[in-house]
């Protein structure tokens, strides 16, 4: 009787670690065919915090579902899919953090994002090298029309790269992103993260929130796209700017606007930072500085800037 009670109790603990949330253990997975995502499937059926980087690209034959990657709902390190002709990326759509970075890079099926429907974080909390900046990248993919499907995205901690998508008319999907930030060693020098938008031949309409607010980017990149898409500029005249006039909405009096050159921000808001930047895109001003109330720009030349306090734009005309 002992002997069955013990052999009972070994069954229970082994089905017990079979069906615990168990994952795989490694750096980086790789899917190469559709039966490497159907065996993940089946030896890990409870996984959904993975501890590492999944890679999806089709080496070793045609890869036709992500359906089996379902229970995922974390990633600590990266996640490409590459190269395939997946008409979805449904699969992916538990999935809300991704510790690093994501690639989704030339996929001429795709027509939608859709599959990350879930997804609201990609970088982590923290780094523990000044060089290990996240990113987001959606390249070459030819069927791609806007960004839908990403529209819970709230932050991104690296930069974000948005090119050579040849059908891609609109950047709707970014809405929801308030939150960019991220450094890199490079050189000797310690650079924030950057904004590349270039080479999308039918893209007009990016002023949407998510760029529109995306201050905290140092170095801006809007090169050969379609009209109202081709420099900071353009898409900065086609966000919905906060008006000085407007007590009722604006936490911030700027005045006086024109100006010519001393810049007066009148607040009871704390203000986390500050960025200005001139009608070529150059940043002039960029700090986290709580104690501004003053700007000078007496020495820079008249013409439109733009100025960015917390979560507001305000155009400035320098006489």
């Amino acid at each position: 009787m002992k002997h069955l009670l013990l052999l009972l109790t070994l069954l229970t603990m082994s089905f017990s670690n079979l069906y615990s949330n168990e994952c795989f253990e490694g750096d980086t997975l790789y899917f190469y065919s559709q039966n490497d995502i159907d065996k993940f499937a089946l030896e890990y059926p409870n996984c959904s915090n993975l501890n590492g980087s999944i890679i999806i690209e089709p080496l070793n034959g045609e890869i036709i579902s992500l359906e089996p990657l379902g229970n995922i709902s974390k990633l600590s390190g990266v996640l490409i899919v590459k190269n395939t002709n997946l008409i979805s990326l449904i699969g992916l759509h538990n999935i809300s953090s991704v510790g690093f970075g994501i690639a989704i890079i030339n996929n001429n099926s795709i027509t939608s994002l859709n599959g990350l429907s879930g997804l609201i974080q990609i970088g982590a909390e923290s780094y523990s090298h000044i060089d290990e900046v996240g990113y987001f990248y959606i390249k070459s993919n030819d069927k791609l029309t806007d960004l839908w499907g990403i529209h819970n995205l709230d932050s991104l901690k690296g930069d974000l790269e948005i090119t050579d998508n040849n059908n891609l008319e609109a950047l709707h999907g970014l809405e929801s992103l308030r939150s960019v930030d991220g450094f890199k060693f490079t050189g000797k020098k310690i650079e924030k993260s950057k904004l590349r938008i270039s080479n999308n031949p039918k893209l007009s309409a990016c002023a949407v929130i998510g760029i529109c607010f995306l201050r905290n980017y140092a170095e801006f990149d809007f090169n050969n796209n379609s009209k109202n898409c081709n420099s900071i500029i353009e898409v900065m005249s086609g966000c919905n700017f906060i008006s000085v006039e407007d007590e009722k909405m604006n936490k911030f009096r700027v005045y006086p606007n024109p100006s010519n050159g001393i810049i007066n921000v009148n607040t009871d808001t704390k203000i986390l930072n500050v960025k200005l930047i001139n009608n070529l895109g150059r940043t002039l001003i960029d700090t986290k500085m709580n104690d501004i109330r003053q700007l000078d720009i007496s020495n820079e030349p008249s013409g439109v800037y733009y100025l960015f306090i917390n979560n507001q734009i305000i155009k400035i005309l320098k006489r």
